[in-house]
């Protein structure tokens, strides 16, 4: 605990020779970068993840009892496809990239802040502040 103290009270290199201004244009960098990159992977992801809710949810249908609708994933990735067209793997997305994008670029942007705080001179950060931005990110939900 008395290394990140340490840490702590010290004024960073960063902070010395960047004006505020400069350092929030930054940050609404970052957080812009975040959000595109959150929503990226969220919608490459998102097929997959639909499948998966799919599967989970599924309940018997047909004239059988226990019948299930699906036989499995690729059989649910099939049936989506050919009733749904393409676009239908992509049904619901919207709601998904409202809570992802923000999350990831507010995780990169604290990620992003607090190394700044304690970078170096020589531009090398020590493990002790690696590890604090690196919880800082991970308290997040």
């Amino acid at each position: 605990m008395f290394v990140f103290l340490f840490f702590l009270t010290q004024q960073s290199f960063a902070e010395l020779s960047r004006p505020i201004l400069l350092q929030i244009a930054e940050s609404a960098y970052r957080f812009t970068l975040g959000s595109i990159a959150g929503a990226v992977g969220a919608t490459a992801v998102y097929p997959i993840d639909l499948v998966k809710t799919r599967m989970q949810n599924q309940r018997s249908t047909g004239s059988v009892v226990g019948e299930l609708m699906y036989k499995n994933s690729f059989d649910c990735f099939k049936k989506v496809l050919r009733f749904e067209g393409f676009f239908g793997l992509y049904r619901g997305l919207l709601p998904q990239l409202i809570g992802v994008a923000p999350e990831k670029a507010i995780k990169l942007t604290v990620n992003d802040f607090v190394r700044d705080k304690f970078t170096k001179r020589d531009g090398s950060i020590p493990l002790p502040a690696e590890i604090l931005a690196g919880g800082c990110v991970s308290i997040y939900p």
